[in-house]
C-alpha cells in the first residue's frame, strides 16, 4: 500500500470511528425507530394525565426532559410535537417552542374546570376562553376539549341548564379535529399512540360510572316489566308482547349493546386486559337494584309452555347478567342462590290486552292482593 493510500485509509478509519462515537454518545447505540417509540409512549402517558386528570401534578414535565436529553431526542420530540401542538406553539422556521409553559398550564386548567362544572360554565372560564382564542391550530387542545365534554356530561349533565350544548359542542370540536388532522396530514402512528391513548384513558376512568348508570336504568326497566310478568290480568297463556313493553324492551337491549361496545373497545381496540376493566362494587350493584331485577325475571312455575313471558324473562335475565360479567367473581356466591320470587305487593295489576280497568277495579284488585 502506497503512503497516500495508507493515509487515506487511516483518515477514513478515524472518520468512521468518530462518527460511531458520536452516534454512541448521541443516542447510546439505540436505533432511531426505538427512540421514537420511547418518545411516543412517553407522550401517550403524559398527555392523558395532563389534559384529562384534574389532580395531575404538573411540576414534572416529560417534554422538557426529552428536549434536554440529547440533540437527537430533541429532534425526534420536535418532529412529533409539531403535529400535536401545531404552529401556534412552535415556530415553523426555527422549530423552537413558543408560549410553551402557558399552553401546558391552560391545557391542565381545562381538565380541572371540565371536571368541576357543567359545560355552560366551562365556556365562561378563562382557560376555555384562552384555548378558544389561542389554540386554534393545536390538535392536542381540541382533543382535550373533546374529552372534557365527555367528562362533563357524565359528571354534570343532569344539572346542566343547557343540555343541548353538549352534542352541539361535541360535533363542533370533532369536526375541527378531523379538519386539522387532514390539513396537517397527521401520521397514523401519532393518532394511534397518543390520541387513542387519551381515548382509552377517558374510557377507563368513566367506564364504571357509565356502567352504574346503565345498570340502574336496566333495573328500573325490569321493575316496569314486573307487573306485566307477575300481575297480568290476561287469562291463560300470554301470546303477545304489548307495544309499550316492546318499546321499553328495545331500549333495554340498546343499553346492553352500548355497554358491550364500550367494553369491546377497551378489550380489543385498546388492548386493555380484562383484569384492568373497571368494576362495580357489590354495594353499587345492590344499590342499582340488580338483585331485585333478577327476581323479576324469575318466572312463576304456573306459566305454561308457549307463554311469551317465559322467553322474555330468559332473554332479559341473560342481558342483565352480561352487564356484570366482569364482576362475576364477587357475585358468583350470590348468583348461585335462587333469588326467590319478587315482592309483588307494590306491583300494579297489568290490564289484559284491549281491556280498560277503572280506578275502582284497580283499587279492588289491590285490596285483594
Amino acid at each position: 500500500m502506497n503512503p497516500e493510500t495508507e493515509a487515506g485509509a487511516v483518515c477514513l478509519s478515524q472518520t468512521s470511528v468518530t462518527r460511531h462515537n458520536e452516534r454512541t454518545r448521541t443516542h447510546r447505540g439505540l436505533p432511531i425507530e426505538l427512540l421514537r417509540e420511547i418518545v411516543l409512549i412517553t407522550f401517550a402517558n403524559y398527555f392523558p394525565d395532563l389534559c384529562i386528570d384534574p389532580e395531575f401534578d404538573t411540576s414534572w414535565d416529560d417534554i422538557l426532559s426529552l428536549l434536554h436529553a440529547s440533540r437527537l431526542l430533541r429532534d425526534i420530540t420536535i418532529s412529533i410535537l409539531k403535529y400535536v401542538l401545531g404552529d401556534v406553539f412552535m415556530d415553523p422556521q426555527t422549530q423552537a417552542l413558543r408560549n410553551y409553559k402557558p399552553v401546558i398550564k391552560e391545557l391542565h386548567e381545562l381538565a380541572v374546570v371540565h371536571a368541576k362544572e357543567p359545560l355552560e360554565i366551562v365556556h365562561e372560564d378563562a382557560a376555555y376562553k384562552a384555548a378558544t382564542q389561542h389554540h386554534s391550530d393545536c390538535l392536542l387542545s381540541w382533543h382535550a376539549r373533546a374529552f372534557g365534554i365527555s367528562v362533563s356530561i357524565i359528571r354534570h349533565g343532569e344539572r346542566s341548564t343547557r343540555p343541548l350544548l353538549y352534542p352541539e359542542s361535541s360535533r363542533s370540536v370533532n369536526a375541527e379535529i378531523t379538519k386539522l388532522s387532514k390539513l396537517h396530514s397527521v401520521p397514523s402512528y401519532i393518532t394511534d399512540t397518543i390520541f387513542d391513548s387519551m381515548n382509552c384513558f377517558v374510557l377507563i376512568h368513566l367506564f364504571a360510572h357509565v356502567k352504574g348508570i346503565m345498570l340502574s336504568r336496566l333495573c328500573a326497566m325490569a321493575e316496569y316489566f314486573g307487573s306485566w310478568i307477575h300481575r297480568n290480568r290476561s287469562v291463560g297463556i300470554v301470546t303477545d308482547i304489548p307495544s309499550g313493553i316492546e318499546a321499553v324492551s328495545r331500549e333495554y337491549q340498546a343499553i346492553v349493546s352500548q355497554l358491550r361496545i364500550l367494553r369491546d373497545r377497551l378489550l380489543i381496540r385498546f388492548a386493555v386486559g380484562q383484569r384492568r376493566v373497571p368494576k362495580l362494587s357489590e354495594a353499587q350493584i345492590r344499590e342499582a337494584g340488580f338483585f331485585k331485577a333478577l327476581s323479576v325475571y324469575r318466572c312463576p312455575p304456573s306459566f305454561q309452555d308457549g307463554d311469551v313471558r317465559i322467553g322474555f324473562c330468559m332473554e332479559h335475565r341473560k342481558d342483565l347478567l352480561c352487564m356484570v360479567l366482569d364482576e362475576s367473581d364477587i357475585l358468583r356466591p350470590i348468583l348461585d342462590k335462587d333469588p326467590g320470587p319478587p315482592d309483588t305487593s307494590d306491583m300494579p295489576v297489568y290490564p289484559a290486552l284491549g281491556a280498560t280497568i277503572s280506578a275502582e277495579t284497580h283499587a279492588e284488585d289491590e285490596e285483594e292482593a
